[in-house]
């Protein structure tokens, strides 16, 4: 009886140590770019290697993914490459210039080439392409990426030191 009394007890530790983690979400970061998000939908900051991704989403809805800094790319100039675009558009903002794209497989992709952000989403209606930009060109590109600004300047010292 007395070995099995520690047992329990470690058991009963466990158990609410695991129901309490479960508990905890994920603190909430703001959207990149102060993206004003519509109701229902929720920004998640990935963990990128060498740039800033993430997701903006809706239960049962549209699901925006980003990639965002300057080993990103221009992903809007991927489909012009390949001739897949079923239309493009370019847009003077008071931040700075956007370039829009519909591809034939349903994706819209939206690149902000001042700062290397990427959004994209596939869409599945004329309301999935409608709330993609009303959020996306809320975008202030002079609010994005302090995270991706620190990782760019470090890339760039490591890019000298390479260099000498």
């Amino acid at each position: 009886m007395t070995k099995k009394l520690p047992l329990f007890v470690l058991l009963v530790c466990l158990f609410i140590l695991s129901a309490s983690a479960q508990d905890k979400k994920p603190p909430k970061s703001p959207p990149p770019g102060g993206i004003k998000l519509l109701n229902g939908y929720v920004h998640i900051k990935g963990q990128g290697i060498d740039t800033w991704v993430g997701r903006i989403k809706k239960e049962g809805g549209l699901n925006i993914k980003y990639d965002i800094g300057r080993l990103a790319g221009e992903y809007v100039s991927h489909c012009l490459r390949e001739n897949t675009c079923v239309w493009y558009k370019e847009q003077q903002l008071k931040g700075g210039l956007v370039k829009i794209a519909l591809t034939q497989d349903g994706t819209i992709i939206a690149t902000f080439p001042k700062t290397t952000a990427n959004f994209y989403a596939e869409v599945k209606s004329q309301e999935d392409i409608a709330d993609f930009l009303i959020m996306i060109l809320t975008d202030d590109e002079t609010q994005c990426c302090e995270d991706n600004a620190t990782a760019n300047k470090s890339l760039d010292v490591m890019e000298k030191q390479r260099l000498s």
